[in-house]
């Protein structure tokens, strides 16, 4: 039911080179229930609506989980004006995408449908 988010999807897939701590990751608002780790975790929670925008299915040796792509996670660290992650960092981010043209579009796509759109440079 957990959505590895925001900082955390970023490292997953290669953008950003040190792993954060905590993980982050997101679930629906109206999941209240525990979950066991054993590890720190940050978790946010997002409306129905939201939560299932930009979700991506993992698979590895060890499993599969659910993880947010980038252009989702990059809107939610704006949207939520993320702590954990540095100006830097953020540049850094920001410079791997706009180098993509087709990415930095759909940035921009779902930048409108979190109504994020004006944050985005």
């Amino acid at each position: 039911r957990a959505v590895i988010s925001m900082a955390s999807a970023c490292y997953y897939q290669g953008i950003i080179k040190r792993e954060p701590e905590p993980l982050t990751i997101a679930t629906e608002r109206t999941d209240r229930s525990a979950m066991k780790v054993m590890f720190p975790v940050k978790r946010h929670y997002f409306s129905s609506s939201n939560f299932e925008i930009g979700i991506r299915r993992i698979q590895t040796k060890d499993g599969s989980y659910n993880i947010y792509n980038i252009e989702r996670a990059l809107c939610d660290i704006v949207r939520l004006n993320a702590q954990d992650i540095s100006d830097e960092l953020m540049v850094e981010i920001f410079d791997h995408i706009k180098e993509r043209k087709e990415q930095y579009e759909r940035i921009s796509q779902y930048a409108k449908l979190l109504k994020v759109k004006s944050l985005i440079p």
